[in-house]
C-alpha cells in the first residue's frame, strides 16, 4: 500500500476547530474554574465553542489553551477527556476515518485532511523497515504548550484505535520529544510497547502490516459522502489562503506603519471596510492576522538571530519596547529574553 509521506502544505494551516477546546474548557469549569476567566480576551463563550464546525484562528485557540491550564486543569484530566472523545466528534474527517476499510485508508485521509481540523500540528508518515511511523510536529510555534498538546493527542489516538478495531493497535514504541512527567504513566499503561522520552521527534511506531488490517466499522458509502465534505472544506481553505496569504505578505510589508490596514486594503484594490468584511467571512480579523504574524516573526527572530530585543520590537512595529514585552508575555507567558534563553538551553 502506498501512503502519502506527509500532509501537503499548499493550504492554510492557521485554524483550530472549536469543539476540541470546548471539552477542555468544560473540564476546567467543572474543576472550579471561572468560564469568563478561562475565555478572557477572546470574545467567546463555552456555548459558542460547542458549535460543531466553528473554526478559530490558531492564536485565539492557543490563548484559550494557555488560560485553561493556567486555571489549574490537571493534565491527567485533559488526557482522560481526550481518551473519551468519540471519533465522530471530529466532524466529517472523523466519520471518514471511522468508516474506512483499513488502517491504511484511514491514514491516507488523515494525512490529507487533518489541516481542515487543526493547524496546531502537522502529521507525516514514514517506514523504518517493517515498522510504520507517524510523526507529529508543530504547525505553528506552540512554545510550552507543545508538550500539553502532544500528550492530549497521543491519548486521543489510542482511543481512535479502540473505536476502529476494538483494541489499541499494537504500538511498538511511543517517542516523546521532551522529558518524562508523572502523568505519562497513563500512556505507559495504555500500550505494551516501549515509551521513550527526550527523542528528536514525537512519533508513534507500529507494525507496518497493520496498514492492511480491516476495521470493524467500514462503510464505503459513508466514506464517499464524508470525503466529499472534507474535500470541499480543503478547497474552501485553499481559496481562503489566496486572500489570507496575500494579507499576511502585505501586513508584514507595512507592519511598522500606523495605518497598515489601509495600506493593505489599497494594495488589494478594496476598501478597508470590504477587507474587514471578507476577513470576517473567514472567521478572522486584520488584527488577528497581524497578531499572529508578529508572534511568529518575534519567535523566529529571537530563536535564530542575535538582534537585541529593542530592535526586534521596532521591526515588528512597536514604538515602545515595553508594549512588545507585554504582547510577547501574552503569547508565550515569558518575556522575550526569558523565552530566548529557554530555547537556547
Amino acid at each position: 500500500m502506498s501512503i502519502a509521506r506527509t500532509a501537503s502544505m499548499d493550504v492554510a494551516l492557521d485554524r483550530l476547530m472549536a469543539p476540541y477546546l470546548a471539552r477542555l474548557v468544560k473540564a476546567a469549569c467543572d474543576n472550579g474554574a471561572d468560564e469568563q476567566a478561562v475565555l478572557a480576551g477572546t470574545g467567546l463563550t463555552l456555548r459558542r465553542l460547542q458549535q460543531p464546525e466553528l473554526a478559530l484562528p490558531v492564536m485565539t485557540g492557543l490563548r484559550v489553551l494557555e488560560q485553561v491550564y493556567a486555571s489549574g486543569l490537571d493534565i491527567r484530566k485533559a488526557m482522560t477527556e481526550a481518551a473519551g472523545v468519540d471519533l465522530r466528534s471530529h466532524g466529517f474527517l472523523g466519520y471518514a476515518v471511522l468508516a474506512s476499510s483499513t488502517l491504511g485508508d484511514a491514514l491516507e485521509l488523515a494525512l490529507r485532511y487533518l489541516r481542515t481540523r487543526t493547524g496546531l500540528l502537522t502529521l507525516s508518515y514514514h517506514s523504518e523497515g517493517d515498522t510504520g511511523v507517524l510523526r507529529f510536529d508543530e504547525g505553528v510555534p506552540l512554545g510550552e504548550l507543545y508538550t500539553v498538546v502532544m500528550d492530549v493527542v497521543v491519548a486521543s489516538l489510542f482511543n481512535i484505535g479502540r473505536q476502529m478495531f476494538g483494541e489499541v493497535p499494537p504500538v511498538t514504541e511511543v517517542r516523546f520529544a521532551y522529558s518524562r512527567a508523572p502523568h505519562h504513566d497513563l500512556v505507559i499503561g495504555m500500550i505494551e510497547g516501549e515509551v521513550r522520552f527526550d527523542c528528536a521527534w514525537c512519533e508513534i511506531a507500529f507494525p507496518a502490516h497493520w496498514l492492511s488490517r480491516t476495521t470493524g466499522t467500514a462503510d464505503p458509502q459513508l466514506v464517499k459522502l464524508a470525503t466529499e465534505q472534507c474535500e470541499r472544506a480543503l478547497q474552501d481553505m485553499a481559496q481562503a489562503e489566496g486572500l489570507l496569504g496575500r494579507v499576511r505578505q502585505l501586513a508584514e510589508q507595512y507592519l511598522t506603519e500606523a495605518r497598515s490596514m489601509d495600506r493593505v486594503a489599497e494594495a488589494l484594490h478594496m476598501t478597508p471596510r470590504t477587507l474587514r468584511r471578507r476577513l470576517q467571512a473567514q472567521n478572522t480579523t486584520y488584527q488577528a492576522v497581524v497578531e499572529q504574524l508578529r508572534g511568529r516573526l518575534a519567535m523566529d527572530m529571537l530563536a535564530h538571530s542575535e538582534r537585541p530585543v529593542d530592535d526586534i520590537a521596532a521591526r515588528l512595529g512597536y514604538n515602545d519596547p515595553s508594549n512588545f514585552g507585554r504582547a510577547f508575555r501574552r503569547w508565550t507567558g515569558l518575556s522575550p529574553t526569558a523565552w530566548r534563553d529557554s530555547r537556547r538551553s
